[in-house]
């Protein structure tokens, strides 16, 4: 989704740019971590040139074009994930009770829902708040991290207990499995040392809980964006039809408040 279009839609041009940053840190305690993504691209060569294209435009996107228009808030950290940036400043306290909309259709980010912060899904275009969090799944957005942990989460290549999903999972932390079920005692098996207590989920909790451990702190500045620095960027790139249309409005460069 064009930033064009997110300024008209919640009237802003206040935005935070988070990216990943070199090998993250969760493969050091699960090395097959994302590992089904690499898989799919080592497979089909032209596929793996594609995803390189893709990685060099994001790092010239950080380093030289946000810079360029007057972004002065592009956070990354190196061997971090960019849902451990976005956590980092929906949770800090200084920013707390200002109003946060995270732009993102990852369910990961499900567990930073607050009264102040929203997730907004640019595929659907719709928006999700904390009440409606409750309202469809019953627990507190804060425990959608040890749902993930519980159940594992295939995107990431996370494994968690065989046979529970998502669902499943809600369901026990709700109360609502019979103790004579099969999925609850595989849930509370001591044998399989799966018991959502025990080491499998506490590792995975490491993995699904943001943000990661020793994650940045970040303040956050007021962008300078400079009508020049757009222009010349068009002008470099080849965007002519964007020359006249920056994302955002102009104003002079202040700390946020």
């Amino acid at each position: 989704m064009a930033l064009a279009d997110l300024k008209e839609t919640f009237n802003t041009d206040r935005f935070v740019y988070c990216f990943d940053k070199g090998e993250p840190y969760r493969a050091q305690i699960l090395p097959t971590y994302k590992g089904s993504r690499a898989k799919k691209y080592d497979a089909d060569p032209k596929m793996l040139e594609a995803r390189q294209q893709v990685r060099d435009a994001l790092v010239d996107l950080r380093r030289k074009w946000l810079p360029q228009i007057g972004a002065f808030n592009v956070l990354h950290q190196k061997g971090y994930e960019a849902d451990d940036m976005i956590a980092s400043v929906c949770i800090a306290s200084e920013y707390r009770g200002q109003e946060k909309i995270i732009v993102s259709a990852d369910s990961d980010l499900y567990q930073l829902l607050r009264l102040d912060v929203k997730i907004y899904n640019p595929r659907t275009r719709k928006i999700l708040t904390d009440y409606m969090f409750v309202r469809k799944y019953g627990i507190r957005p804060s425990q959608w991290d040890r749902v993930k942990a519980i159940a594992g989460c295939s995107t990431d290549s996370i494994p968690g207990i065989r046979g529970v999903g998502e669902a499943t999972a809600i369901k026990w932390l709700k109360g609502e499995l019979k103790r004579d079920s099969v999925k609850y005692r595989a849930i509370n098996s001591d044998e399989q040392q799966l018991d959502p207590a025990d080491r499998v989920v506490r590792r995975n909790l490491l993995l699904t809980s943001l943000p990661y451990q020793g994650a940045n702190h970040f303040d956050l500045e007021e962008d300078a964006y400079s009508i020049k620095g757009w222009k010349d960027m068009c002008a470099e790139l080849g965007f002519r039809s964007l020359v006249n249309n920056p994302p955002f409005f102009h104003r002079e460069r202040r700390k946020v408040l």
